[in-house]
């Protein structure tokens, strides 16, 4: 269904700020999702590499 994924994102930021305070959530995101992540805050922090022969990025999002 279609906003799975948005609404799967921010349960996960939620949860992770409720049970770690707010702090820099670090992920490796594959390349083609960047804007995807971007929509949530998170900001490319590291060039592309391969990992699995598919492009990536590492990606922080601060916290508020």
């Amino acid at each position: 269904k279609a906003g799975i994924g948005k609404k799967i994102m921010e349960k996960s930021i939620e949860m992770i700020y409720s049970l770690w305070n707010k702090q820099p959530i670090r992920i490796g995101a594959q390349l083609y999702l960047k804007k995807f992540y971007e929509s949530f805050g998170f900001q490319q922090c590291s060039e592309i590499y391969l990992e699995d022969n598919i492009e990536h990025i590492q990606m922080i999002l601060q916290p508020e």
